[in-house]
This record gives C-alpha cells, structure tokens and sequence, in this order.
C-alpha cells in the first residue's frame, strides 16, 4: 500500500495532493546546527486546517524575530529540526520547495533522486499525465517516489500490486 490514497506508503507528509505539474532536480541542502531555546517567538509551520487535523503540529521557539540567522535556516517540515552534520542535510520538494529530512519521509537519496527530482506528498503527481487525480490507482515507486497511473504505464496495469513496486528507473 501506498499512505493516505497510496497503497503501501506509511510517512507523515501530509494527504493533499495539489496536481501541480513539472519535476525539476532535487536538491539536498546542509543543515546548519542551531540551539532552540524557549524565548521571545514562535513561529507555527502548520498551513493547512485541513492538514493540522491529520498530521503533527509543529511549533519552532526563535530567539528574536529579527535573528536573521535563524529565520533563513531551512528546516525540516515533518520534526522541525535544523539538524546538524550530515543527519541535519534536507531534501527539497522539486515542486514546492518544502523541506524534509530523508530519514523523515523514508527516502534514500539514489542517483534516481538526485537526477529526477523529488517530490513530497502534496506534490505528488502522475509522470506521464501530469495529474493527481485517481489517487488510488496512483503508484509511488518505493526507491524514488516518482509516481505514475496504473493506467497510465506501458504497458498498462489493470490493478493496483500488492506489496512493493519499483519504477522503470529503479528495477
């Protein structure tokens, strides 16, 4: 199964699907470490009523709201952290330009990522059709999370498979 509409994927990334088209590269950003302390500010990273309802809130406590430092930091959208190191690296959405750790929506970074581009849940998308509807019969391939139709593949595929499924760049 895929996560709220996609058989077989389990990640917190969110349920909506915004039908955006394009795929540009992925980008993975380095984090750069940072001491939150409770202080002046908080900052909410919740956008959607929708979303608040089927997925975490995150809160993340500034400084000042004027520590330039700090408010352009990119920061992970699922645990809130800025990281450090090589854990605290973030991949981009190509679509949006969300930010996620890895480790947080379950995505190994393959030469496929890094070529292809990404995309987060909301983004996801159909490859050869260029839509998010039919949400069921939408396939996120398990290695990359490039996803296509069950109809939409050649050849075709008349259901959805159980278990695991890898796309053509992945196999």
């Amino acid at each position: 199964g895929r996560g709220s509409g996609f058989p077989g994927k389990r990640r917190p990334r969110g349920a909506g699907l915004s039908g955006r088209g394009g795929r540009g590269r992925s980008k993975l950003k380095n984090g750069v470490g940072t001491v939150v302390i409770p202080g002046v500010t908080t900052m909410d990273i919740s956008s959607n009523k929708d979303e608040e309802e089927n997925s975490m809130h995150n809160t993340v406590v500034l400084f000042s709201n004027s520590d330039k430092f700090t408010l352009h930091q990119d920061m992970c959208v699922v645990c809130g952290s800025f990281g450090q190191g090589a854990e605290g690296r973030l991949l981009a959405c190509s679509q949006c330009g969300q930010c996620y750790h890895p480790y947080c929506v379950s995505i190994k970074i393959t030469k496929v990522v890094l070529s292809k581009g990404w995309r987060c849940l909301e983004c996801t998308v159909c490859e050869a059709c260029g839509k998010a509807t039919d949400p069921g019969r939408l396939l996120l391939c398990d290695d990359c999370d490039i996803s296509y139709h069950t109809y939409c593949l050649d050849p075709p595929l008349q259901t959805v498979p159980k278990g695991g499924w890898k796309c053509k760049w992945c196999v």
